[in-house]
């Protein structure tokens, strides 16, 4: 039981990890496409 409770408490933070990871290269893709495309002034 504990083996069990052991394993689900390492199964989230795995999860949480990649969650995190996954956030920061989300916003380091989304940094870098608006740097090479930047939005025109006036939105059209």
């Amino acid at each position: 039981m504990h083996v069990h409770r052991s394993s689900i408490q390492f199964l989230s933070e795995f999860f949480r990890d990649i969650a995190h990871g996954l956030d920061r290269v989300i916003a380091a893709s989304s940094v870098r496409h608006a740097r090479c495309h930047p939005r025109p002034v006036g939105g059209a």
